[in-house]
């Protein structure tokens, strides 16, 4: 499984445009100050660095539970 890399970056306007265009297109959203906080100086498309895996790890349960929540009740 490739490494889990930053796929957008946005703080004030900008973050709440990213906010709007997950929630127009049904992704989860889930706050977390504390990794936005560490991923903050990070750029697009980079790598997120393995001592973050268990936060990240974290935020992906989230939306697999979401998902299968999701698949379950369509049924």
């Amino acid at each position: 499984m490739p490494a889990p890399t930053v796929s957008a970056i946005g703080h004030g306007l900008i973050a709440d445009r990213i906010v709007e265009i997950a929630r127009e297109h049904d992704v989860p959203i889930r706050p977390d100050p504390d990794l936005s906080a560490l991923l903050a100086h990070m750029e697009v498309g980079q790598v997120i660095p393995p001592e973050l895996y268990p936060l990240v790890a974290e935020v992906l349960a989230f939306v697999y539970r979401l998902r299968r929540r999701s698949a379950v009740g369509s049924k």
